[in-house]
This record gives C-alpha cells, sequence and structure tokens, in this order.
C-alpha cells in the first residue's frame, strides 16, 4: 500500500518507513529544507498548511510587535528574519518526512478500514499519495494575474 501511495521516488519513502518502524532517526529532507511549503503542497499536506501559515503569522505579529516596542534597526530585523526562515527551513527538513508518514499511514488506514475490494482500496490509495502540481499551477496563474494587473496600474503590489 506504501509503493502505491508513494508513487513516483517510493522507493525512497519505503527506506524512510523502515527506518521508522526500526525507531531509527529519521532521515533529513534537503527538498522539504529548500522547498518548505512548496514541498508541502506537492505532496498533499493540505491539512497542515494552514497550522503551518498561522504559526508563521504568529511568528511574525510576535517579532513585528518586538520590533516596535524596542526601537529595533533594520540591520537587526533583517539579520532575525533571515534566521526565522533559516529556522523554519531546518524545521521543514527535520519533520517533513516524519508528517509525510503520518499523513500517509493516516489516509491509507482510513481507505482500508472501508473494506472495499482490493482494485478500488489500491485506487484509491494510490489517488490519496502520490503528488500534485495543482496548487502550484493555481498559484503561478494568480501571480501572473497580480503583475498583469499591476503593468496595468490597476493594483500596487511593490
Amino acid at each position: 500500500h506504501y509503493r502505491l501511495f508513494f508513487g513516483r521516488n517510493s522507493d525512497y519513502y519505503l527506506e524512510i518507513v523502515k527506518k521508522q518502524n526500526s525507531n531509527k532517526n529519521m532521515p533529513f529532507s534537503a527538498v522539504a529544507f529548500i522547498f518548505g511549503l512548496f514541498w508541502m503542497l506537492y505532496r498533499k499536506l493540505f491539512r497542515l498548511i494552514p497550522f503551518v501559515f498561522l504559526l508563521l503569522l504568529i511568528e511574525a505579529v510576535i517579532e513585528q510587535t518586538i520590533y516596535e516596542l524596542t526601537n529595533t534597526t533594520d540591520t537587526v530585523e533583517s539579520i532575525v528574519d533571515k534566521t526565522s526562515w533559516l529556522l523554519w527551513a531546518f524545521i521543514f527538513g527535520a519533520f517533513g518526512n516524519q508528517f509525510y508518514l503520518k499523513m500517509a499511514d493516516r489516509k491509507i488506514t482510513k481507505i482500508i478500514s472501508l473494506e472495499l475490494p482490493e482494485k478500488e482500496t489500491n485506487e484509491k490509495i494510490k489517488k490519496a499519495g502520490g503528488t500534485t502540481l495543482i496548487p502550484h499551477l493555481f498559484i503561478g496563474v494568480l501571480l501572473i494575474l497580480a503583475f498583469y494587473l499591476a503593468n496595468q496600474g490597476l493594483i500596487n503590489i511593490g
């Protein structure tokens, strides 16, 4: 079932499942580190994304409040912002595979519990897993639209 769920690169994730089952440390995901939220979208971690956005928003509000209360210089703000993004990237890299496997387990278990015929179960698992570029295409279209509207002077994005 895992192989069906993971789709392409299933061998990579099957090795991670073996490590998880033998209580070994999860490997660091360089792809999740580099691409963060885009990796989460690609791997269909849709339920986790609003939570991450909320945490990012809370962090931004706290940072901004501290900046305003302490009259922080632009240099310090820049260093804090870069450090924050690096910390978030490390969190994605360190825990991305763990989040992904938990989602895979949850979805596979739910589908199996439906007690459907094997062929239908396999089809549902394959559809629930894998990857998608649809959110990325949607974001791309929105960006193109925003730049077009800005170029026409209808909105200001700068």
